[in-house]
């Protein structure tokens, strides 16, 4: 899948010669299920405010609201970074 941030770059060979690519380091350009991206970027900034708290609750005890709002944050986190 590519988005508006994958930008054409251009790869040289050993040869000298150049082509036209695409940078695919980026796993928000590359990625092949958006929904499983979403769902890695909440569960990564979820254990990011944990630090915050004594005693840390895994993402999958998290609960319904708590996983929702943090997936519509990862959603728009991915959104800014595709524009």
């Amino acid at each position: 899948m590519m988005t508006r941030s994958c930008r054409p770059i251009r790869l040289w060979n050993e040869k000298g010669t150049s082509t036209q690519g695409f940078d695919m380091a980026c796993r928000l350009c590359t990625t092949n299920d958006r929904e499983a991206l979403v769902e890695r970027v909440a569960e990564k900034m979820w254990y990011s405010r944990m630090g915050e708290f004594e005693v840390a609750t895994p993402w999958a005890q998290a609960g319904a609201t708590w996983q929702s709002k943090f997936r519509e944050m990862a959603v728009v986190a991915m959104m800014a970074l595709e524009r």
